[in-house]
């Protein structure tokens, strides 16, 4: 049995290239939420509100929470970090620069392993589908999603 070793890529991607996020249940303001693709491609040009009082998901300003995750790995990646150690350090800029506890909360979500927004190697949504669907409905132009590659230690090659 080969012990894979594991490399945690952050990515920035354009969030209208994501996928439409399926099967979200809750909460009601993201159940049957399939805009056409020219609304979404609108909302990307013109963003509507950011925040709605509605949900959790729609209450935090991603956009914001992007540009200062993507902001501050650029910052960390220069310092040589990577995987998990990137992702603490990029909270810990953002906490050393004043960021307000939510803010820091949604950073994490973007750049920490344990729950990040990922794709499956179907390029459908692994994690992050409530998130995703926010980002959309407010417009969010660009985000962070994270990648792991698994290497076989023996030949030091992606799986």
């Amino acid at each position: 049995m080969v012990d894979w070793i594991e490399q945690w890529h952050h990515d920035i991607t354009d969030v209208s290239r994501l996928p439409l996020p399926e099967e979200l249940e809750h909460p009601p303001c993201m159940v049957d939420r399939r805009p056409s693709a020219a609304r979404r491609r609108a909302r990307q040009v013109a963003p509507a509100s950011r925040l709605r009082d509605c949900c959790d998901y729609h209450g935090q300003d991603w956009a914001a929470a992007s540009e200062a995750a993507i902001r501050l790995l650029s910052r960390a990646t220069a310092e040589g970090l990577t995987g998990e150690e990137l992702a603490e350090r990029v909270i810990a800029l953002a906490v050393a620069e004043g960021t307000g506890d939510r803010d820091v909360e949604a950073i994490r979500c973007l750049v920490s392993t344990v729950d990040p927004l990922m794709l499956d190697d179907d390029g459908g949504i692994y994690e992050g589908r409530h998130r995703i669907q926010a980002m959309i409905d407010q417009g969010v132009r660009r985000t962070v999603l994270v990648r792991l590659v698994l290497i076989d230690p023996t030949t030091g090659q992606p799986a």
